[in-house]
């Protein structure tokens, strides 16, 4: 009997524990769901290691670009070794230590860059960078990229502009000096420090009558490991003329009261309307203006000539003084 009661109070202990651990996977879902916010997530402990590096001379200044670093750095150590100095250059000490904040874009080829050290064009000279990330664990050498003084692209010659209502095209003609041999890769040009382009001409549509346009190009020489900018063949004091007349207004009705002449017509569209001119022409006289600028698409004529045929027009007349020409009715 005292076997069997502690077997049944064994079995009542199984059977109230297990209760109590299904309620608490059910409430699992409650609980979770009660959890504020997400853990943060660990800070990354990786260095980067730049793997193409790359020189590029734009004049007589040099630049070390890479790719763009995939996380945010503390600095860049730049070691370099010139011509004469008997040394291995992971043995030296940097020439120049950058802050991550002194990495810059490139407007163009989806790199970063920092410039090289001064002096580093005088002579022969090899390079090579490590990096820091934010807690300063320092990554190993870059590439090693060599570079001795050469001789830059020439740059474009013939600029020329022809402009439209929407748009400057600007055309550059290809130096003798760059012109590729048969078979060869046709040149690359850089406009605006941004676009890279194999065109001999570039289109500016963001533009304002009356202001200023900026614009220089410059030729890109790839072909000898260092990336070679030509001095700039710049477009200066360039500001695009409005010669351009409105289109003529349509849709005008004339209207004669006994003292007086009433015109409508359909408002222009342009956004550099500045008003209209009404013109009006008696049967054997000639094409008279009558209105001073209308501001507006109406007016009315309050001293109209009795007895004779009267034609009237009207044009439109932009900022820039341009006049549309002239849409008539006869009355």
């Amino acid at each position: 009997m005292k076997i069997s009661q502690s077997i049944f109070f064994d079995r009542q202990e199984a059977l109230r524990r297990s209760g109590f651990l299904i309620m608490v996977f059910l409430m699992l879902p409650v609980i979770s769901c009660a959890k504020v916010g997400n853990p943060m997530p660990p800070l990354p402990s990786d260095v980067v290691l730049v793997d193409s590096l790359q020189l590029l001379q734009s004049g007589q200044d040099l630049y070390l670009t890479f790719p763009h670093p995939v996380r945010e750095l503390s600095e860049i150590e730049v070691y370099r070794l010139c011509e004469g100095e008997d040394k291995q250059i992971i043995e030296t000490d940097p020439v120049s230590v950058l802050s991550g904040a002194e990495i810059k874009k490139l407007s163009f080829l989806n790199r970063s860059y920092v410039p090289a050290p001064d002096g580093s064009h005088s002579s022969p000279c090899l390079f090579t960078v490590r990096t820091k990330n934010l807690r300063g664990k320092q990554s190993g050498f870059s590439n090693q990229v060599s570079w001795k003084p050469a001789e830059l692209p020439a740059p474009p010659t013939g600029l020329k502009t022809e402009t439209s209502e929407t748009e400057i095209r600007i055309e550059w003609e290809i130096s003798q000096d760059s012109k590729p041999e048969p078979g060869k890769t046709h040149p690359e040009f850089l406009v605006n420090l941004n676009k890279v382009t194999r065109d001999t001409f570039f289109i500016v549509s963001d533009f304002t009558f009356g202001q200023p346009v900026s614009f220089e190009v410059r030729t890109i020489d790839r072909s000898r490991g260092t990336i070679l900018l030509s001095e700039p063949l710049v477009l200066e004091s360039f500001v695009p003329e409005d010669i351009f007349p409105p289109r003529a207004p349509s849709g005008l009705i004339v209207v004669r009261m006994p003292d007086r002449v009433q015109l409508t017509w359909d408002d222009n569209a342009e956004a550099d309307l500045s008003g209209y001119y009404v013109y009006r022409k008696a049967a054997g006289g000639e094409m008279l203006k009558i209105s001073p600028l209308v501001p507006i698409n109406r007016f009315v004529d309050e001293d109209p000539p009795d007895g004779v045929a009267l034609l009237y027009s009207v044009t439109a007349v932009d900022q820039w003084g341009n006049e549309s020409s002239a849409t008539g009715v006869a009355q």
